[in-house]
């Protein structure tokens, strides 16, 4: 399923990641965090956003209202349920590894 919505005047399709494309992802996660990410704070990373909208990173970090950002932000992660689920996991797992390596 996926869900039609305007973005910056641009009439854009929002769909689920595959399996492949969430892959790629985690092979590939440990790239530098973007203005967008950074304002947003949320789970999904705009590169992310971008793969699932054909819009790009730098149309995420360009002359866009923060707004506009969290509404599309909204779409993604509501369109991508199990790819939400991953990143809660993995945050999770992150913060518990991080408490066992203090002293």
């Amino acid at each position: 399923m996926a869900r039609e919505l305007t973005f910056c005047g641009k009439a854009i399709v929002v769909r689920q990641l595959t399996t492949g494309e969430v892959a790629d992802y985690l092979d590939h996660a440990d790239s530098p965090a973007t203005v967008a990410d950074i304002l947003l704070n949320r789970l999904i990373p705009a590169r992310v956003v971008a793969t699932a909208t054909g819009l790009t990173v730098a149309d995420l970090n360009g002359d866009v209202l923060p707004s506009a950002l969290s509404d599309l932000w909204d779409a993604v992660e509501a369109e991508n349920p199990f790819f939400c689920r991953l990143m809660d996991r993995l945050t999770a797992a992150a913060k518990k590894m991080a408490g066992l390596a203090q002293p």
